[in-house]
């Protein structure tokens, strides 16, 4: 996976903190911004979609590297919110 990623051009990355096939999304994490970091590649925004709303879980995913923490069940404004600081506007409101 992390391969992949860093040769694909990605807009932004949803990680989830669960495990799948031995790889969490904080581990993944930071092995992309690894590999960005040798590459030269630009960086992916990333951030974490989790039931675990823990604050000490919220650090560790901002810590790995992630640029934001929402938890389910989603809010549409909170989404919103994380995705106005990660990704910029090409355009002004009307």
């Amino acid at each position: 996976m992390i391969a992949r990623v860093a040769t694909i051009l990605f807009a932004l990355l949803a990680a989830t903190l669960g495990a799948a096939a031995g790889l969490d999304g904080i581990e993944a994490t930071q092995r992309i911004r690894r590999a960005e970091s040798a590459s030269g590649a630009k960086r992916v925004p990333i951030f974490a979609l989790t039931a675990d709303a823990v604050e000490a879980r919220r650090k560790a995913c901002l810590d790995a590297g992630m640029d934001g923490f929402l938890t389910k069940p989603l809010d549409p404004a909170e989404l919103d919110a994380v995705l106005a600081t990660i990704i910029p506007r090409t355009h002004a409101a009307a």
